[in-house]
């Protein structure tokens, strides 16, 4: 198994990396938005900081419970110094936020730099960084939506934003390939021609779908033996079809 998703290009996916983080925290700030809704709290707190404050020890939290390897350090700084800076009232900057991961991981780790997995963790990411808001400038904006409620005019809107999302997906596969394509080269010899397709059809079934379902596996748990066993089956057949493509 490990040794076609290596072929593929898709070994990403199975790894706990910034875009599961992502997930967790984009989870954890909707819990938290969804529980602090009352008038009360509304009225006395900034919900937002409140949620965001959540949301970063939700993080640190999963982090350990992960095994807390390069990846998953990295993108944890990287989430949290981002989170605390919208906390101060500051603009994040993404290069500011990957170097003082880089840091902070080599000032307790400083032989991670010759491991491989650092290599193509920040190799990526810093490719996504460079590479995005150029291919974003050449694309049109994205189209205003309208009110709800069908109409031809709607529908191609629509019909826009869904292409633009994919066209958007398919730039970050490329920039990520883009980024770390030297380092596969030189470590593993071997150039897979299919990496994006692969990535456009496995990413969303193993990387988006799958995430929340084993999320919830975690909340059901403890309330129901027979809830968490359905959602388990729920999220093995989701590994099932990503494993078939």
């Amino acid at each position: 198994v490990m040794e076609n998703f290596n072929r593929t290009g898709t070994s990403h996916i199975i790894a706990i990396s910034g875009f599961n983080i992502g997930m967790i925290a984009v989870f954890a700030l909707f819990l938290a938005r969804l529980t602090l809704k009352a008038e009360y709290l509304l009225l006395r707190w900034n919900v937002t900081k409140l949620s965001m404050f959540f949301a970063i020890f939700v993080v640190i939290l999963y982090t350990f419970i992960a095994g807390a390897g390069i990846s998953v350090v990295r993108a944890s700084i990287m989430v949290t110094v981002f989170m605390c800076a919208v906390l101060l009232n500051r603009d994040g900057d993404l290069y500011n936020s990957l170097s003082l991961a880089a840091f902070v991981i080599l000032l307790f780790t400083p032989y991670s730099l010759f491991d491989i997995s650092f290599q193509l963790s920040f190799a990526a990411v810093a490719a996504l960084i460079f590479f995005m808001p150029k291919w974003l400038a050449l694309m049109p904006a994205p189209p205003q939506m309208a009110s709800a409620g069908w109409s031809r005019q709607y529908a191609i809107r629509q019909a826009r934003s869904l292409l633009r999302g994919i066209a958007l997906f398919f730039l970050a596969s490329l920039s990520a390939t883009l980024g770390t394509l030297p380092l596969i080269l030189l470590y593993f010899n071997r150039l897979s021609l299919i990496t994006l397709l692969a990535n456009l059809v496995c990413v969303p079934i193993l990387g988006v779908a799958a995430i929340p379902v084993c999320l919830a596996i975690i909340l059901a748990a403890p309330l129901s033996t027979a809830l968490a066993g359905w959602v388990i089956s729920l999220a093995e057949f989701l590994v099932k079809i990503s494993l078939f493509f």
